[in-house]
């Protein structure tokens, strides 16, 4: 699958000196901001308010009662538990890394999602120079 981010619309590094935009680190948090897996979610046709404040693909998972990306969530026991797959939980920890500067970051994104067979698309990088 093909994982677009928009850097303009991109949450990244937490309380770091390195990070992107302003508010917390959210699938969407409320100044419009959003970390990657918010923006592959919303790509996947999630609304903004099943997003909004939300943590982790398994929240959105939770309250959509349903598995939206594969590659991201899972459930076990008979859909009575809901958990973030590996690639969810390093994506995350490459989005929220407050030492590297958003171009690692896409770096890490992408080789990342390049393991597990997809590719990322960056709009808008030209923000970072």
């Amino acid at each position: 699958m093909k994982y677009i981010l928009d850097v303009s619309k991109w949450r990244c590094g937490e309380d770091g000196q390195y990070r992107l935009h302003k508010g917390r680190t959210k699938m969407l948090n409320t100044k419009g901001y959003m970390c990657c897996l918010g923006q592959f979610a919303e790509q996947l046709g999630i609304d903004a308010e099943d997003l909004e404040g939300a943590d982790a693909p398994r929240n959105v998972a939770a309250n959509l009662g349903r598995r939206y990306d594969p590659e991201m969530v899972h459930f076990l026991r008979g859909g009575d538990s809901i958990f973030n797959t590996r690639l969810a939980k390093d994506l995350m920890d490459i989005n929220d890394n407050e030492d590297d500067k958003p171009l690692e970051k896409i770096d890490n994104i992408r080789n990342r999602l390049e393991e597990e067979g997809h590719t990322l698309e960056v709009i808008n990088e030209n923000l970072l120079v």
